[in-house]
C-alpha cells in the first residue's frame, strides 16, 4: 500500500530559490523605501517573480516523481529551469526600472514628464515580451522523450520512427502557436502605445500612479 510523501520546507526551497528570494526582496525593499503610495507598478515584477519561483520549485523537485528506468518521459512545461531564469531576469529588470524612475522623481523631477510616457511603453513591453518569450519556448522545449537505450532492435527502430513523427507534429504546431503568440504580443503592445499616448496627451482616463518625488 502506497504512502503519501510530503516535501519539507527545506526540500522544497533549494539554495538557488533562497538566493533569488533574498536578491529580489532586498531590491524590492529598497524600492518601496522610496515612499511609493501606489503599488501598481510593483505588482508587475511581483507577478513575474512568482512564476519564476514556481518554475524553479518544479525544476528542483521534478526528479522525485520520475522512475529510474522510465521508457517515456514527458515534459509538458518544457525546460522549467530556462523559464525560471528568464522570469527572474525580467522581474529584476522591471524592479530596477521602477527603482530608477522613483529615484529620478526625487533628483530630476522636472524631467519626469518628458520621459514618463516612454517609461510606460518600455515597461509594458518588457512585461508582455516576457510571457511571449516563455510561451514560445514552452512549445520549443515541450517534448516526449522515448528512452529505448539497451532495448531490443525492433523497439529502437519503432522508436526512431516515432521520434520523427512527433518531431514533425511539433514543428507544425510550434509554427502555428508561435505565429498566434506573436500576433497577440504585437496587438497588446500596439494597444499599449495607443492608450499610453492618448492617456498622457488627452482627457481620456487611465490608471493613475504618483511617483515618490512628485507626490
Amino acid at each position: 500500500m502506497s504512502e503519501d510523501y510530503y516535501l519539507s520546507i527545506r526540500e522544497l526551497f533549494s539554495e538557488n530559490i533562497l538566493r533569488n528570494l533574498i536578491l529580489f526582496f532586498m531590491l524590492f525593499i529598497f524600492t518601496i523605501a522610496q515612499d511609493w503610495n501606489n503599488i501598481l507598478l510593483l505588482l508587475f515584477p511581483l507577478i513575474i517573480f512568482s512564476f519564476s519561483i514556481i518554475f524553479e520549485i518544479i525544476n528542483d523537485n521534478k526528479w522525485r516523481i520520475q522512475l529510474k528506468d522510465n521508457l517515456i518521459i514527458y515534459n509538458p512545461l518544457g525546460s522549467e529551469k530556462t523559464h525560471a531564469n528568464r522570469f527572474f531576469f525580467s522581474a529584476l529588470l522591471l524592479l530596477i526600472l521602477v527603482f530608477w524612475i522613483g529615484a529620478e522623481s526625487y533628483y530630476h523631477p522636472q524631467l519626469i514628464d518628458n520621459f514618463r510616457v516612454y517609461f510606460m511603453i518600455i515597461y509594458i513591453f518588457i512585461y508582455t515580451f516576457t510571457f511571449f518569450w516563455i510561451f514560445i519556448d514552452i512549445w520549443n522545449y515541450c517534448h516526449v522523450i522515448v528512452n529505448l537505450k539497451n532495448k531490443n532492435s525492433n523497439l529502437e527502430e519503432q522508436g526512431t520512427k516515432f521520434k520523427k513523427f512527433t518531431h514533425l507534429l511539433n514543428v507544425k504546431y510550434i509554427k502555428l502557436i508561435s505565429l498566434l503568440s506573436l500576433i497577440v504580443f504585437l496587438i497588446l503592445n500596439i494597444l499599449n502605445l495607443l492608450f499610453t499616448f492618448l492617456t498622457f496627451n488627452s482627457d481620456i482616463p487611465g490608471l493613475e500612479f504618483n511617483l515618490p518625488g512628485t507626490g
